[in-house]
């Protein structure tokens, strides 16, 4: 999806992908390329929520540590070790677990 300023063209495209991003996030490999500002963008924890979750007949559901399909690298100045460790636990302790409900509180605020 084109990213800054678009033309007609590629904001009528923008407008007919952007409802349906979400549908990659719950079905694909999901790459999280993690930075300090990560936790802090509405977008990123939105996706790597749904990177979290396993779509069932019965909704979206906590995916098992065996059905995760995301892969979290830290880059910038979240690659030394600890911090890429600390913030991988972040990430994966705020999100795995929760629900859709719950999601949608803590993305609300």
């Amino acid at each position: 999806m084109h990213q800054g300023e678009r033309t007609p063209t590629q904001q009528a495209e923008f407008n007919k992908m952007l409802p349906h991003i979400n549908l990659l996030y719950i079905g694909a490999s999901v790459l999280i390329l993690m930075d300090m500002t990560y936790m802090s963008r509405f977008w990123t924890l939105f996706e790597a929520w749904l990177s979290f979750q396993n779509p069932t007949p019965h909704g979206l559901t906590p995916a098992s540590q065996g059905m995760r399909r995301n892969t979290i690298t830290c880059l910038h100045n979240a690659a030394s070790p600890e911090v890429a460790s600390n913030m991988t636990a972040s990430l994966e302790n705020t999100w795995r677990e929760k629900t859709p409900e719950e999601a949608y509180d803590v993305l609300a605020s």
